[in-house]
C-alpha cells in the first residue's frame, strides 16, 4: 500500500491518516452535503476517495458533481454488518453499487478483515553493493524490486 505518488509519506499524507483514525460514528451534516461542501473547495484533477457505510443512495449526485468537475471518484463501502451484524445485511449494498457501477464509479465493499492489498506494484531498480566470496571484492549490482 502506498501514499500519495508512491514516495515516503509527506506532511499532508500524515495530517489525513492522522483525521481518519480520530474518525468516530455521531450525528452531524450528511455525507452528501459534506460532498457538496468539498466539490467547491477541491478544485480539479484529484482523486476524490469516498468511504461510508451509507446506503442512502442520495450522496451519489455530490459524487457525480464532482467528477463533473474534473476529479476521479472511487467509493469504499464499509460493511457495517460483518462488524456489528444487528447494524445491517450485506446485500443491502447491491442496489448501490448498480447505481455507481451504471455510471462508471468503482466501488468496493469493505468487511471486517479486509485484506488490504496494493492496487499497483510498482517495480523500480536500485543499486547494491555486494562482496565476491573468496576475493573479498566488492561490486555494484542492479537489483529490481517490487514495492
Amino acid at each position: 500500500w502506498h501514499i500519495g505518488n508512491g514516495n515516503a509519506p509527506t506532511d499532508t499524507d500524515w495530517r489525513i491518516l492522522e483525521a481518519l483514525a480520530r474518525v468516530e460514528p455521531g450525528s452531524g451534516p450528511s455525507f452528501s452535503s459534506m460532498l457538496d461542501e468539498l466539490r467547491h473547495s477541491i478544485g480539479s484533477g484529484r482523486t476524490v476517495v469516498a468511504i461510508t457505510p451509507s446506503q442512502d443512495p442520495a450522496w451519489v449526485a455530490s459524487l457525480l458533481a464532482l467528477r463533473e468537475r474534473g476529479n476521479a471518484p472511487a467509493v469504499l463501502l464499509l460493511d457495517g454488518a460483518t462488524f456489528d451484524p444487528p447494524s445491517g445485511l450485506p446485500e443491502a449494498f447491491a442496489g448501490l453499487r448498480a447505481l455507481l457501477a451504471t455510471q462508471r464509479i468503482p466501488s468496493y465493499v469493505i468487511e471486517q478483515g479486509f485484506p488490504f492489498r496494493p492496487l499497483d506494484r510498482i517495480r523500480r531498480q536500485r543499486r547494491e553493493l555486494r562482496t565476491l566470496p573468496g576475493t573479498g571484492r566488492v561490486i555494484q549490482v542492479e537489483v529490481e524490486e517490487e514495492v
